[in-house]
């Protein structure tokens, strides 16, 4: 009899403990009107999954995060085959023009071609990030490493919550 109030008891408290989570998660985050914004003012966040530097950049702001411009710029290596060989066919039939062709016609040129592999995603290599996080403004301004919150809202325009 005690066993089975205690695993009731249990059961409850876990209930309640996961309803408050959930509700929490639901709640808007600080600063999702200031990323929403500074989507709209046409900046962009280019980064990595493995990058720790992202990381903290998206940790500045906590829940509100996913509504960050942010652009993946890391390959899985699923993707990373994938893509490589697409692009390999193209360039070696003489129809690729993208963002890798200097690389590729490098390789080409040192004889290791065949060794290529896409360091970065298209999008990225196309906007020529080099490092992360990098930060792309509407007017074409970079900024790398991470950015304060002061400094993005003063590159955007956007205002920082108080």
């Amino acid at each position: 009899m005690k066993k089975n109030i205690v695993i009731t008891l249990v059961v409850i408290v876990l209930g309640v403990l996961s309803y408050f989570i959930y509700a929490e998660s639901k709640k808007p985050g600080k600063y999702d009107e200031f990323a929403q914004c500074i989507e709209q003012k046409g900046a962009k966040f280019y980064g990595a999954f493995w990058c720790p530097h992202c990381q903290e950049q998206k940790a500045l702001f906590g829940k509100s995060a996913k509504k960050l411009p942010y652009l993946e710029c890391a390959l899985y290596k699923s993707e990373e085959t994938e893509l490589k060989a697409k692009i390999l066919k193209e360039y070696e039939s003489g129809t690729y023009v993208g963002p890798y062709k200097k690389e590729l016609d490098d390789m080409k040129a040192k004889g290791f071609l065949d060794k290529w592999t896409p360091s970065r995603t298209e999008i990225c290599a196309e906007a020529s990030i080099e490092s992360y996080p990098t930060w792309v403004y509407k007017d074409g301004t970079r900024a790398t490493g991470e950015q304060s919150l002061q400094t993005l809202s003063e590159k955007t325009t956007c205002q920082l919550p108080q």
